[in-house]
């Protein structure tokens, strides 16, 4: 009940100032842009969007985080989820932050507060450790493989993951980076601000991130019913991410191929941002609502959706290049007719196959995975 209440009260803390960071900072761009405020001279159109477009992240990051605390079930892993939400939104509102609470003088004071932002950020990784132990099956050590049966360079590995089940397990070893990050960057005599941004934090990250898919991953084999149903939802979040990225980076290479570019608005971290939301909320479904099979239809129908999108924005590149450059001069084509042949040929493709291909995905993805010892 302590360890629940704790939970709470910090998410509920992260979050409210969240979203008092991200309120003083559109402020601060807004009055800059009337050339007042410690922004002034600084508030761009491109630049305006990004920020707003990442303060209603960070946003519904805290208030998903407060409603899961508040609502969320413990054996559903609510509450550690709900601080790594949190942690996030705290985060991305780190400019407003700054102007918020940074102290006015350097010294000790100033120490701690950069210091305190690598704190959180690996309390967010703990609580998502936490978080994938349980979700959407409570993983236990007999679940995963004996290091014994493993390679002798794997061993020490899948201790470690091990480790990570017990309750306390995630923040000890967030503890721990925290002080190695904090040890290491004085011995090279670098700002506290500076712990964050060096190449061993991003181990730290990825070694984090790798145990969240492996943890995931073993999960989902092991649920059945109404909790694989769940996993779903949380899956179709990643897809809906991924999907965005995709099509940003087909995007990338057709602009970048043909030179078509509007500087007016910074629409790349936008459309990621949007795409961030769809995670969040098939993360909030997953955790809060009861399953049902939907996610089983939207995941296959959702990805497959943005592999044609993704596919027809490189082939469009492909073909402009192509028409661009390889024929010769009195062959020479208009801009834009090899993205509507590239549109025209997926659409096609994507309308004749979709129900197939779908069908085919829909199975995988339903009956995908059995128990089995897993490394």
């Amino acid at each position: 009940m302590l360890a629940k209440s704790s939970h709470r009260a910090v998410t509920v803390v992260l979050a409210v100032l969240a979203v008092g960071g991200q309120i003083v900072h559109v402020r601060a761009l807004i009055a800059a842009a009337t050339g007042s405020g410690p922004l002034a001279g600084s508030a761009r159109p491109s630049l305006i969007a990004v920020v707003g477009a990442g303060a209603i992240v960070s946003v519904t990051a805290a208030l998903t985080a407060v409603v899961v605390s508040v609502r969320g079930r413990d054996d559903r892993g609510a509450q550690p989820i709900a601080l790594s939400l949190a942690a996030w939104a705290y985060l991305l509102a780190y400019s407003g932050l700054m102007l918020l609470l940074a102290p006015r003088g350097g010294g000790w004071p100033r120490a701690v507060f950069d210091a305190h932002f690598v704190c959180v950020e690996a309390l967010g990784l703990a609580g998502l450790l936490r978080f994938t132990a349980a979700f959407p099956v409570a993983l236990a050590p007999s679940d995963l493989q004996d290091p014994a049966s493993l390679p002798p360079g794997l061993r020490g590995a899948q201790r470690v993951r091990i480790a990570l089940l017990a309750p306390p397990g995630p923040w000890i070893a967030a503890a721990t980076a925290v002080a190695v990050l904090l040890v290491f960057n004085r011995s090279l005599g670098r700002g506290v601000a500076e712990a964050a941004l060096l190449p061993l934090a991003d181990v730290f990250r990825f070694l984090a991130l790798g145990v969240v898919v492996f943890n995931l991953r073993r999960g989902y084999l092991l649920a059945r019913g109404a909790a694989r149903a769940r996993a779903q939802w949380v899956a179709l979040g990643f897809v809906l991410l991924l999907a965005a990225a995709g099509v940003v980076i087909g995007a990338n290479v057709l602009i970048g191929v043909t030179g078509w570019e509007s500087t007016r608005i910074n629409w790349r971290p936008v459309l990621l941002d949007v795409g961030v939301l769809g995670l969040l909320w098939g993360l909030s479904r997953g955790v809060l609502y009861e399953g049902d099979a939907s996610a089983v239809r939207l995941v296959p129908r959702v990805g497959l959706l943005a592999m044609a999108a993704t596919a027809g924005l490189l082939l469009a590149a492909g073909l402009e290049s192509f028409f661009a450059g390889a024929l010769p001069g009195r062959l020479h084509l208009p801009e834009g007719v090899g993205s509507v042949l590239a549109v025209t040929a997926v659409a096609t493709l994507y309308t004749k196959g979709r129900v197939t291909l779908e069908s085919a995905l829909s199975r995988s993805w339903r009956g995908a995975g059995s128990p089995r010892p897993d490394s």
